[in-house]
């Protein structure tokens, strides 16, 4: 199977673009950039690189948002005085959690956890990752447009892995198409007969009471693993953890959330999320219980199991996530991704 879609000539000029998703702090679908590259390439190891120089000079980044945060506030007239020293206090306390954080690491279980996993999976040798076209932005919703034009330009149906703390889907079209929303609109959508299925994969296991009258028993004993299936359109979509992922053989376009190694949070937040506590060892135990599966499984994952990709989306849906883990979750999934 071959996408008849344009890719065009991406080069190191959109360096710009790129910067501009990493040093974001959150983005609710407006105004945002997006970047493209192939796995592998020069762009694709700046990324990388970038991502990793961001990482090892952390508070830097922080730093920087921090101020910007401050003469943001002072800027904005919509605000009244009370309101702009509200505003700084909550600002000052985030800044200070980051602060006392900036050496967190992952849980030691999450250690454990890789150790286990690489003891007992071992790769191929064959990244079947390496070369495809690849597009990263911050919100989720930058999908929406690059996936409709996928399945209208494609010869036969091809199968939608998710890798994502939320399912993004609805019983029918929301209104308007966004990050929650997204996956709706496609699946009830006139392109719907280009979809073989969907999977959304998730460090989470799965839990019961969400769209019950719309699940599929039968099929979900045919699969035969800890999984839920629930039919959007007709269209069977795959809740399962992404330990549990089986081999997928069928053409495939995979699209990443970074926030599928997290607990999904219950609402957005613009600069993301931590929780405050009032000694260091209990903030750093408590956020260490948001992540729960490492990066670098679930990208061993995908990269090994998903036998026939023809594109990959990446979304790192800030507003969603741990803001102490921003950067290490992303470095770590990006980079063994493309090894």
């Amino acid at each position: 199977m071959m996408f008849l879609f344009t890719w065009g000539i991406v080069i190191s000029k959109m360096a710009k673009e790129l910067e501009s998703i990493l040093k974001s702090i959150g983005n609710f679908g407006k105004d945002f950039d997006v970047f493209r590259c192939r796995v592998g390439d020069t762009d694709f190891m700046e990324l990388i690189e970038r991502l990793g120089v961001m990482l090892s000079s952390r508070m830097e980044f922080e730093n920087q948002n921090y101020l910007d945060r401050l003469k943001e506030i002072d800027d904005d007239k919509s605000m009244n005085d009370e309101r702009k020293r509200c505003n700084k206090e909550l600002s000052e306390r985030f800044y200070r959690i980051i602060s006392l954080t900036s050496n967190i690491n992952y849980p030691p279980t999450l250690g454990y956890q890789l150790e286990k996993f690489l003891e007992e999976n071992h790769s191929n040798g064959k990244n079947h990752m390496l070369g495809l076209p690849f597009q990263i932005a911050d919100p989720h919703v930058h999908v929406y447009p690059t996936m409709v034009e996928l399945l209208k330009n494609s010869k036969d149906p091809v199968t939608i892995v998710r890798f994502d703390a939320h399912h993004d889907c609805h019983e029918k079209k929301k209104k308007k198409v966004s990050s929650g929303s997204y996956m709706s609109h496609i699946l009830f959508s006139s392109i719907r007969n280009k979809i073989n299925r969907v999977i959304t994969a998730s460090g989470e296991r799965i839990s019961s009471g969400l769209f019950e009258d719309l699940r599929d028993r039968e099929e979900e004993e045919k699969f035969g693993k800890n999984c839920k299936v629930l039919r959007f359109n007709d269209i069977a979509h795959y809740l399962i953890n992404i330990l549990d992922l089986p081999v997928i053989e069928e053409p495939s376009i995979l699209d990443i959330d970074i926030d599928g190694c997290e607990y999904a949070w219950g609402e957005a937040r613009y600069g993301g999320h931590c929780l405050a506590r009032p000694s260091l060892s209990c903030l750093e135990y408590d956020n260490h219980e948001n992540v729960i599966v490492h990066p670098e499984i679930a990208a061993r994952i995908l990269r090994d199991r998903v036998k026939n990709p023809e594109m990959i989306f990446v979304a790192l849906e800030r507003v969603y996530r741990n803001r102490l883990f921003w950067l290490k979750e992303e470095f770590d999934f990006l980079e063994t991704l493309g090894k």
